[in-house]
């Protein structure tokens, strides 16, 4: 009788505790004195020997209960030191809420990187179709390469080579699947976060995951005209454990406006921070992108297209350690950087460049201020299916932030050795106050940067692509483009004010940036001769250049119902090479306005959108008027909660706009999409 009661007990026993028993290996398990007491009974002491086959199994049963409360311990969440970073440190002290750029994006629309700089008029923008082809931005009208793309803490640096080569980032390039905060920053802010231009820069954040350890979800769908669809997706998350994770894919697809026109890409970015134990964490980040299509040099009826091909991979991977005291990081990382550029037809082309850098950084919290120290040795390499070269970048820079109740101050300073130009310095300081009614920003900033291996050792090509073409625009048919090995590196000077007097949403914004660029570097397009022929020749040169630009914008809110944006932008330039440049209007005007109305019923948000573009007279490359049109865009949505659903008539008036040389942009284009935030 006592062998089945003992049975019957063990059965009871085990049936419980099958039921209360939680596997942990699918939930990480915090120590509770509750559960650890109710784990720890005592059994009966039994000599071994003496055991029934009930009793064995018994104890064997509590044996196991035993094992599993040691493992549960081994297997304890470790508490983790606070994670320091200088990066999120910056977005914080210097990327003011006033600077933010989302919402007015938000109430109008954005098919590309670039589309963040139409409601600013101090950057000039340009679409050369309306489809993906290739858009490019201005600051403040000035030409080549100057702009600092920074994307979730990394610095983005696209190339391409194409026919009537500019130095200027196709921001169709550039990734915005995770964008949740758009900063447009003049002047040299921008070298603090890694930049390494002093004229303008383009500061784009993700969304940051709160404490509730939820993930954050996006899904961006456009669909338009000319079989136009782009699909961009962004996952970011904070885990229990302390990892983070960032994921996105954009996807694009067109015919185009035109034959020939058709384009398509895809990107996909990574970054993560994993913690390895309570003081190393694991940091890797990278992205793939790919893109293909064709490109248009002149107006269709005269050029046949050329077909281009580009991909572009990079990625970093390092070790960081937190100090015991919480209050130093350590950084030891390698950088990857693979990019190709391929065009094929009548022209061309095949580069292909290489990169690899290892990377210490040491950052330290200092009271209210923090301090970054980084050295980096790089080595690039550039090939054209013909000859190699290379160059070697050792760089050392310090950076210091500052913040207080109400203001920040921030300043960055060091070299970069390069074995073809020595040393090329750079030094940046920014100071910003604010008020509940006031904002001001002050920068002054230094850099001289070494002309890239593309610019100086690109050989020379000749293409009959003009032919066709009206005598009227140039007396050469002849095509030619090629580098120049006399190139000396480019010394940029540029200070900005910007002042800011009322609310958040009822203000008027002064702003003032010029400098000098000496020796700048720009693509200049010239007739010459060649052995015994006429050639429009694209070549790079030095030339002195002095710029200012002035902007002044007013906003306007009447009881969220109305919602007017209104600005203009007066460019001044002048070369010491030429005159003027092709695509430099004098000045711009912006002018957007909103009627919102809450649904409170349905919960939802109805939208009527306008906007008015307009810039002044600008020239392309063979001095054909361009610019003076009224370009007007509407568009209406709704947003139910996390679903926001809109429809874009772009170009409404259908206005006939040359842009650039002989490309007619002529009809309405219209687009619909959906952002939708899930799982949320």
């Amino acid at each position: 009788m006592l062998k089945y009661l003992l049975l019957i007990q063990f059965l009871c026993i085990s049936s419980i505790a099958a039921e209360e028993v939680v596997d942990s290996t699918e939930v990480q398990i915090v120590t509770d004195t509750t559960i650890i007491d109710s784990l720890e009974v005592v059994p009966p002491t039994i000599e071994p020997d003496t055991l029934t086959e009930a009793q064995k199994a018994y104890q064997f049963f509590l044996d196991r209960q035993e094992n599993r409360k040691v493992t549960q311990k081994e297997k304890e969440i470790v508490e983790l030191k606070t994670y320091l970073s200088f990066y999120d440190s910056l977005t914080t002290t210097l990327l003011h809420p006033r600077l933010n750029n989302y919402s007015a994006i938000k109430k109008s629309f954005s098919k590309d990187a670039g589309d963040y700089f139409r409601t600013d008029p101090s950057y000039f923008v340009q679409d050369y179709q309306q489809t993906p082809l290739r858009k490019t931005v201005r600051p403040f009208g000035l030409s080549g390469n100057r702009m600092n793309v920074i994307v979730n803490g990394l610095s983005y640096t696209p190339f391409e080579h194409i026919p009537e080569p500019d130095g200027l980032v196709d921001f169709n390039d550039i990734p915005t699947g995770l964008t949740r905060e758009i900063y447009i920053l003049p002047g040299g802010v921008g070298q603090l976060f890694g930049g390494d231009q002093s004229v303008a820069t383009l500061v784009t954040v993700p969304n940051q995951p709160d404490s509730s350890f939820e993930p954050e979800i996006r899904l961006h769908v456009d669909k338009g005209s000319f079989n136009y669809a782009y699909t961009r997706g962004g996952y970011t998350k904070l885990f229990s454990n302390g990892k983070e994770l960032d994921l996105s894919v954009d996807y694009r697809n067109s015919s185009g406006i035109r034959t020939a026109t058709n384009d398509n890409s895809y990107h996909y970015t990574g970054r993560t921070v994993i913690p390895m134990n309570s003081s190393y964490y694991l940091f890797a980040s990278g992205s793939t992108y790919s893109r293909k299509g064709a490109y248009r040099i002149l107006k269709p009826s005269v050029s046949s297209s050329v077909t281009r091909s580009r991909t572009d991979r990079n990625g970093q991977i390092a070790i960081e350690k937190i100090s015991d005291d919480e209050k130093v990081k350590y950084h030891l990382g390698y950088n990857y950087l693979k990019q190709n550029s391929n065009i094929d037809g009548d022209y061309k082309g095949r580069f292909n460049f290489y990169g690899n850098e290892l990377q210490f950084v040491r950052e330290a919290q200092l009271s209210n201020k923090m301090l970054k120290t980084e050295i980096s040795f790089s080595h690039l390499k550039q090939s054209d299916g013909i000859d190699d070269d290379s160059e070697k970048n050792l760089k050392a820079s310090s950076t210091l932030l500052k913040k207080n109740s109400n203001g920040s101050f921030g300043l960055t300073a060091g070299a970069i050795y390069n074995d073809e130009y020595n040393f090329l310095p750079f030094t940046s300081v920014v100071y910003q106050r604010y008020s509940d009614n006031n904002f001001m920003m002050l920068s002054l900033a230094y850099s001289e940067k070494a002309p890239s291996m593309h610019d100086t050792n690109l050989k020379l090509q000749i293409d009959s692509m003009y032919a066709g073409v009206s005598s009227t625009l140039t007396n050469s048919i002849t095509y030619a483009d090629i580098g120049n090995k006399w190139l000396l590196s480019e010394k940029q000077l540029v200070g900005t004010f910007l002042y800011e007097y009322g609310s958040m949403k009822n203000n008027l914004r002064f702003t003032l940036t010029g400098g000098q660029l000496f020796d700048g570097i720009d693509w200049y397009h010239t007739e010459t001769l060649i052995g015994a022929e006429l050639v429009n020749q694209f070549k790079p040169e030095n030339s002195n250049i002095t710029f200012a630009d002035l902007q002044l914008k007013q906003k306007y809110s009447y009881n969220d119902f109305l919602n007017v944006s209104i600005g203009g932008a007066y460019h001044f330039i002048e070369y010491e090479l030429v005159d003027s440049r092709p695509y430099q209007p004098e000045y711009q005007i912006f002018g957007a306005g909103e009627l919102h109305h809450y649904w409170k019923q349905k919960w939802i948000d109805l939208n009527l959108y306008g906007e008015i573009v307009y810039s002044g007279p600008y020239q392309g490359y063979f001095d054909e008027p361009l610019g003076e049109n009224i370009v007007i865009n509407s568009g209406m949505s709704f947003k139910l909660k996390r679903f926001h659903f809109y429809y874009i008539f772009q170009n409404s008036i259908n206005v006939y706009r040359p842009n650039p040389d002989s490309f007619n942009e002529l009809g309405r284009y219209q687009y619909y999409g959906f952002t939708w935030d899930f799982l949320n």
